[in-house]
């Protein structure tokens, strides 16, 4: 293998999947790839060709991931999941070489921590371009009157 690369998907099936995609297609292409993921709904570990490094992440396998508590698992893992996935990287930076770190939106603490281990990050956005426009657009729309926010829905 000419080069590894380090793959951090969030703990959500339906971004597990497309990060699992991404990585077979780009180990296709001779890179080794370590999936660095929380304990909490991780992914399926028979990519046999795969390396899977978990970090503690502090949630519970009983939670069930929903719109009730989306919110609070995405903010749970990009605050307190900081220190064990900083420990996890710099032990892989110890061990391996590897070319970047390609990591999920809803998992944007990765951002931050590769700036300060200095380390190089592409970010994958595995949602539909629909919801992608959707950001782009709610501004001009909620601007225009056509959605109002409601505080405590």
């Amino acid at each position: 293998m000419a080069s590894s690369l380090i793959i951090i998907p969030p703990p959500l099936q339906g971004h597990i999947t497309p990060m699992l995609q991404l990585a077979t297609i780009v180990h296709s292409n001779d890179f080794s790839i370590i999936v660095v993921h929380t304990k909490f709904n991780f992914p399926d570990p028979n990519h046999l060709n795969f390396t899977f490094v978990p970090f503690h992440d502090g949630l519970s396998n009983t939670y069930t991931v929903s719109s009730k508590n989306f919110i609070y698992i995405t903010s749970h893992l990009n605050t307190y999941c900081v220190t064990p996935l900083k420990e996890v990287l710099n032990r892989i930076i110890k061990e391996k070489k590897f070319s970047c770190i390609i990591y999920d939106g809803l998992m944007h603490v990765v951002d931050s921590l590769a700036r300060e281990l200095n380390l190089r990050t592409m970010l994958f956005r595995t949602t539909c371009c629909t919801t992608f426009l959707s950001y782009h657009w709610f501004p001009t729309l909620q601007r225009k009157g056509y959605l109002s926010l409601q505080e405590n829905v």
